[in-house]
């Protein structure tokens, strides 16, 4: 069984009552959100998922069959993602009967906005005919889940983007073994910065006050969007075949200019040099 979370406006034109009690979705998954976007040419349905954030678009049009086409959709979009045939059979299984509920997560409404901001983008350019690969496309965007850093859901292996919030620095590691990534970052990022000729002195006074690292929820967009252009950048070389090692990743990352709001551009590279150098 599913749980479809539908905000207020999707409710209303399927004219569903939400379910007054509602268990907890059976699939791997888990719960997916669910809005019907306005837009030209023909309005537009987003779901997102709870736990992984993974965005799927249909067609909005006879929202009568809407749940009916829900699983096969979901399915069609973990295919092209590489997940096993076995696990997407047991979800679309699973998905046999899909109960609406309400929406109860702000976090997955932040997501959602932000996936909206980035189709009305891509709507300017005339990007929102081929819904499939809107959404492999919305599902490679970087999204926010109150944490600093985010994971960057590539094939062959899970990355984690790190951007450094006043030189715009990316540092990507691996994300497998996440339980040691707070001890790791530390030597990923002293490492990035002796690549870029940064003073081992400086390197080591920012490694040592790193030893204690808080996590905290993001608070600037335009970091955000330095991470979007980095992820971009990282998809765009990965789908020519070119995604370098994590080092030369890392060097070639930082040479990028990067916004930072309005019509103004750094290198990070240039920009750690003069804030360590």
């Amino acid at each position: 069984m599913l749980v479809l979370r539908c905000t207020r406006k999707l409710l209303d034109r399927l004219r569903i009552e939400p379910a007054t009690t509602d268990g907890p979705s059976t699939t791997v998954l888990g719960d997916w959100y669910a809005t019907i976007l306005p837009v030209r040419p023909a309005h537009l349905v987003l779901l997102v998922n709870e736990r992984s954030r993974l965005p799927v678009v249909l067609s909005a049009r006879e929202l009568s069959t809407l749940l009916d086409r829900i699983p096969e959709a979901i399915a069609d979009v973990l295919s092209e993602l590489g997940a096993d045939a076995s696990i997407i059979a047991r979800e679309r299984d699973a998905m046999g009967e899909i109960r609406c509920a309400t929406t109860r997560s702000r976090s997955v409404l932040g997501t959602m906005n932000e996936f909206v901001f980035e189709m009305q983008i891509r709507r300017e350019h005339g990007a929102l005919t081929d819904l499939h690969a809107l959404s492999l496309s919305l599902a490679n965007v970087l999204v926010t889940i109150g944490c600093p850093a985010t994971i960057f859901v590539t094939r062959p292996a899970h990355l984690v983007l790190l951007v450094n919030e006043r030189s715009r620095l990316p540092v990507v590691l691996p994300a497998r073994e996440l339980l040691t990534l707070l001890d790791r970052i530390p030597d990923a990022v002293a490492e990035a910065r002796a690549n870029l000729g940064v003073p081992a002195s400086a390197i080591e006074r920012e490694r040592a006050a790193m030893q204690m690292i808080q996590c905290a929820p993001t608070r600037n967009r335009s970091v955000l969007g330095a991470m979007n252009e980095s992820a971009f950048q990282i998809q765009w070389w990965r789908e020519g075949g070119d995604l370098p090692d994590l080092r030369t990743l890392n060097r070639d990352l930082s040479q990028l200019l990067i916004g930072v709001g309005g019509r103004d551009y750094l290198q990070p590279a240039d920009e750690v040099r003069r804030l360590l150098g």
